[in-house]
């Protein structure tokens, strides 16, 4: 039984670091700021991250072609929220 417990707890724990590893360090940031917030643009995005416009740009719409985020809007309008939350 101690090896079944030593097995799991090493299973366990490789899979939180692939949790940990399939999100970068900024993508991460945008999805727990968007934990406790409705939605982000662009530029809330830039200042959370400290990048620029395409990085942001690029970062947001990788994060939606993944599944996570959705976008509404165009242009400067745009709004990004988590997907499976909804505007209020």
């Amino acid at each position: 039984i101690k090896s079944i417990v030593i097995d799991f707890s090493k299973f366990i724990d490789d899979i939180v670091t692939i949790v940990e590893d399939y999100f970068n360090k900024n993508e991460k940031m945008i999805l727990t700021y968007l934990e406790t917030h409705d939605w982000l643009t662009n530029a809330a995005a830039r200042e959370i991250v400290h990048v620029g416009t395409t990085a942001a740009r690029s970062l947001l719409n990788g994060l939606v072609d993944r599944g996570y985020l959705r976008a509404e809007g165009e242009n400067r309008g745009r709004k990004y929220y988590l997907a499976a939350k909804r505007p209020r």
